[in-house]
């Protein structure tokens, strides 16, 4: 007789859950507020693009802001989920595309939410609005960290030595 052998419980850190959250949370606000200064100049050039250009302008600025989108939220998790983000022109392209949509559809709640501060007194409205930040910057941060494993295969090579002091691992 074949018995199933009890699964051993996953070996969980208290400090995992918080940390995580945490994380996303720095994700969410670099990326707002890197975006939101990007978002300035791309205007501009984007603006200049469809005057000098129309069609093919508006197509080139839409270029533009998407793949400054996949970039930054490539290096920014990068920086702090340690991805390896492909970073090629396509890429950036394509996350930052995939990510405006999926950033879009995760804010509909929130504009939801803020139809409904329109009636309210100005001093609830306040901390709603700023409870709400901090959960855009959170939900921000997951959907760019998802984005950016979707688009982090390994797509450097890796070389391994035998040292002295053990194998070694060169990424090129």
């Amino acid at each position: 007789m074949i018995e199933d052998a009890p699964r051993p419980a996953p070996a969980s850190n208290g400090k995992t859950t918080p940390r995580t959250i945490l994380k996303y949370f720095l994700h969410g606000i670099v990326y707002s507020v890197f975006m939101f200064f990007a978002s300035v100049m791309l205007v501009v050039v984007a603006s200049f693009l469809i005057v000098i250009g129309s069609l093919i302008g508006l197509i080139l600025g839409f270029a533009m802001i998407f793949m400054t989108i996949g970039c930054l939220n490539a290096g920014i998790a990068g920086l702090i989920w340690d991805l390896d983000v492909s970073s090629g022109w396509q890429s950036c392209l394509g996350h930052g595309l995939l990510l405006f949509v999926l950033l879009l559809i995760a804010h509909v709640p929130f504009l939801i939410l803020e139809a409904l501060y329109t009636g309210m007194t100005v001093e609830v409205a306040v901390i709603l609005l700023m409870a709400e930040i901090l959960l855009m910057a959170i939900v921000d941060g997951y959907v760019g960290k998802s984005v950016a494993t979707f688009f982090s295969g390994d797509t450097r090579s890796e070389t391994v030595f035998r040292t002295t002091q053990g194998p070694q691992r060169f990424r090129w």
